[in-house]
């Protein structure tokens, strides 16, 4: 692997989280809920990447394997133990996420469980996990590179880029479990990312860890946050654009973007501090990366200045950097007042117009959205980023009820929600009584019947006002 420079300018390993093997929810103190997770691929990946010079952190379910060489393990019993090991970890620059946690955990029992004589088994109320996937990907301490794993039973590749686009990592590993059982000692993995599909032939545990290690390797080499280059270094190839502020203001942003990763603030060899982004990749010409380029300004001024209180910063050029290192470089007059065009790229922007006059500069952009702020208070807080989640999933009165529930803890209660939210004619109390009756029979049917139709709009109405207070309270 890579390795980073310290403060000091010595080499140190990259930091790798591995999770392993399946979690236990006690039901009583005698029995559990399980899965059939060996966490031998794990420990497989745990050790290849460790004999590649990584510092790997192995967080592991209760497994009697022994720990890889040069591996540090911490070991953990539930879901909960484990969520909390991976963000003690951190940061670090990857993530592999290969534990089989359970989505659910029993609200357990004090004592153990009896038969009462009845014939009637005992009734389990399960209650949700945290998602330990989702939540790293929102961390604002965000590893580089996040790897997810996904062991489905049928429509694997259809189900893996479902779960890309959902928990927002980087890459999901998917095996079909339904040819190659749970625990066993061969695997047929697809590498599902945004840029594809590599399907792998079938081979054992050892093999598919050789292999995975040394892509995430490839990775972690072109995107690794915490890479410095060397005095002399030729810089990364591609589209960047130069940023210029004071010289606090820019290092704000360094500390503020380089750990969600995307976008990436650097320091070029020659000073300067550029920006890259995912955006400009599929770009052709420099017009294309400077129109993006200032609305991701925008949006990430806005969004320094939520986190660290930093003053903007401006965009003042695009670079183009060749595979030989040379800068192809466009200046468009935004804090200088010439333009420069070098190398053979065209679509270039001048800040001297046709008739010798200078061309205006372009307006500052809007401020960011409602929606950006409230994405920004998701990455912030656990409590928004579950609110969004479970109103995006609301076409069902088990959500409804929990993205009332959730609205409540985030304005301060039930009381004051029910002051701040009046819709259509029902309120929100009766709404969560609704959705409360479908969700328990045994609940008296209340007076105020909405429809699922009906309850969007109230709900959307009720999440809007909730998301406002919040970033209110926050300003």
């Amino acid at each position: 692997l890579s390795p980073a420079l310290s403060p000091e300018g010595e080499r140190v390993a990259l930091h790798i989280i591995v999770t392993a093997g399946p979690t236990h929810e006690p039901i009583d103190p005698v029995r559990y809920l399980a899965n059939r997770s060996s966490g031998k691929q794990g420990f497989a990946i745990a050790g290849a990447l460790a004999a590649r010079g990584a510092k790997v952190t192995l967080i592991a379910g209760p497994v009697t394997l022994p720990t890889p060489s040069g591996v540090n393990r911490i070991d953990v019993e539930t879901a909960r133990e484990m969520a909390a090991a991976v963000e003690a970890a951190l940061p670090a620059d990857a993530a592999i996420m290969v534990a089989a946690v359970a989505d659910w955990r029993v609200e357990s029992a004090g004592q153990k469980i009896k038969k009462d004589g009845s014939g009637r088994p005992p009734t389990l109320t399960l209650v949700e996990n945290p998602d330990i996937l989702a939540t790293l990907c929102r961390n604002t301490r965000r590893p580089t590179l996040v790897v997810g794993f996904a062991a489905e039973t049928e429509h694997v590749i259809d189900h893996a880029k479902a779960k890309l686009a959902r928990k927002g990592c980087d890459m999901i590993v998917a095996n079909d479990v339904s040819v190659d059982k749970m625990g066993g000692e061969i695997n047929r993995v697809h590498i599902v990312t945004a840029d594809g599909i590599d399907s792998w032939d079938r081979m054992g545990k050892d093999a598919v860890a050789e292999r995975l290690a040394g892509v995430v390797m490839d990775r972690l080499g072109a995107v690794s946050t915490d890479e410095q280059q060397e005095v002399g270094a030729k810089p990364k190839p591609g589209w960047c654009i130069q940023l210029e502020g004071e010289e606090f203001d820019l290092e704000d942003w360094r500390n503020s973007l380089n750990e969600p990763f995307d976008p990436i603030a650097e320091l070029l060899p020659d000073g300067k501090t550029v920006l890259r982004s995912k955006d400009f990749y599929d770009l052709n010409e420099a017009s294309e990366v400077y129109a993006r380029g200032l609305a991701l300004v925008a949006r990430m001024n806005g969004a320094c200045a939520l986190w660290n209180r930093s003053k903007p910063v401006r965009l003042s050029g695009v670079f183009l950097i060749d595979n030989e290192g040379l800068q192809h470089s466009w200046v468009f007059g935004i804090a200088h007042g010439e333009t420069r065009t070098r190398g053979k790229m065209t679509g270039t922007f001048s800040a001297i117009g046709p008739d010798g006059q200078p061309v205006p500069i372009p307006p500052p952009p809007p401020q960011p959205s409602n929606p950006q702020k409230w994405n920004l208070l998701a990455e912030q807080s656990d409590l928004v980023s579950d609110l969004l989640d479970h109103f995006g999933r609301a076409d069902n009165w088990y959500d409804i009820y929990k993205t009332i529930e959730l609205a409540e803890n985030l304005v301060g209660g039930e009381r004051k929600l029910v002051n701040l939210t009046v819709a259509n004619g029902y309120s929100v109390k009766s709404l969560k009584r609704a959705a409360n009756f479908f969700r328990h029979a045994n609940v008296a049917r209340p007076t105020q019947m909405p429809t699922l139709r009906d309850s969007k709009p109230i709900l959307a109405h009720v999440v809007r006002t909730a998301l406002d207070t919040k970033s209110n309270d926050l300003t």
